[in-house]
């Protein structure tokens, strides 16, 4: 009987983590529904576009546009949706919740986490959007067709003149140089982002500014784990161009796989007394005055 009844409980333990995944993914998709449907109409404008042979410079100008209006609004919800939902699916995926409605025990964690994710995911849709534009912005001067370049140039780019008192050289170094460290930003900027969701529920009682530094030092100290959950968001963001089973566990199931490598990382963390390093902190800052 004890046979029996043990690939039983092991076969529901499966099937219930299985749904309780779904389940997840589906709520944390659903946080982010327009941005992912945009993105899909671009990916399918995109093929279409490849389908037909030439592509000209209007599709091109269409595809810019349209990923820089579903990016937008992926930036727009980050902090009060897509954040928010990400750090409660965390949770739940973090601590087993078997025997307890999926449902309710969702949207617990996600009111729990709701005020920390948004002020967090405020900072960091800021400075997303601030490298965005900078990226995108020297992307489209680099384009052939926006300007001939001579000693002195002078054209209109969305209805902005700018002038050009740069040598031909000169400006492509400089269009080139905007452009690479743009982007070096915005790839240290997302190492600097992946640690977040665990540090929020491992830490909840942390600052803004204290969660940030934290962030800062489990980026650093424990790179090996940083590039794994990084692996795991581009999992999630290149899962997207299988949207039947991304839709399934495309969010869920990278994020079960980043919790399990970074559990022993955070077991250390939770050790740490912040409550005593600040305090301390504190009584070294009074007595410096003092002196």
């Amino acid at each position: 009987m004890e046979f029996d009844k043990k690939p039983k409980s092991r076969a529901y333990y499966f099937f219930d983590k299985l749904f309780r995944l779904f389940i997840c993914n589906i709520l944390t998709v659903a946080s982010m529904a327009i941005p992912v449907a945009l993105y899909i109409f671009l990916l399918i404008d995109l093929g279409g576009s490849g389908t037909q042979g030439e592509v000209t410079q209007q599709d091109m100008d269409t595809l810019m546009l349209l990923f820089g209006i579903a990016t937008g609004s992926f930036l727009v919800m980050f902090p009060f949706t897509i954040l928010p939902s990400i750090v409660a699916s965390t949770s739940i995926i973090k601590d087993d919740t078997s025997g307890v409605n999926i449902f309710k025990a969702w949207f617990y964690e996600f009111k729990t986490y709701y005020v920390k994710s948004m002020l967090v995911g405020l900072i960091y849709a800021c400075v997303f959007g601030i490298l965005f534009f900078s990226v995108y912005f020297y992307s489209l001067l680099q384009q052939k067709e926006l300007y001939d370049i001579n000693i002195i140039d002078h054209f209109k780019i969305t209805g902005t003149d700018i002038l050009f008192i740069f040598t031909e050289k000169m400006q492509r170094n400089v269009l080139q140089a905007g452009f690479v460290v743009s982007g070096v930003f915005t790839i240290a900027i997302i190492l600097l982002s992946v640690h977040i969701p665990m540090i929020i529920i491992t830490l909840p009682k942390l600052s803004v500014i204290d969660t940030l530094k934290t962030n800062v030092f489990m980026t650093i100290n424990y790179f090996v784990n940083t590039i794994i959950l990084l692996a795991m968001l581009l999992v999630s963001i290149i899962g997207i161009m299988l949207f039947p089973i991304w839709i399934i566990f495309g969010i869920s199931l990278p994020l079960l796989i980043g919790v399990r490598f970074s559990k022993i990382n955070y077991k250390e963390l939770e050790k740490v007394d912040f409550d005593k390093i600040n305090k301390l902190v504190d009584e070294d800052i009074e007595n410096e005055e003092d002196d």
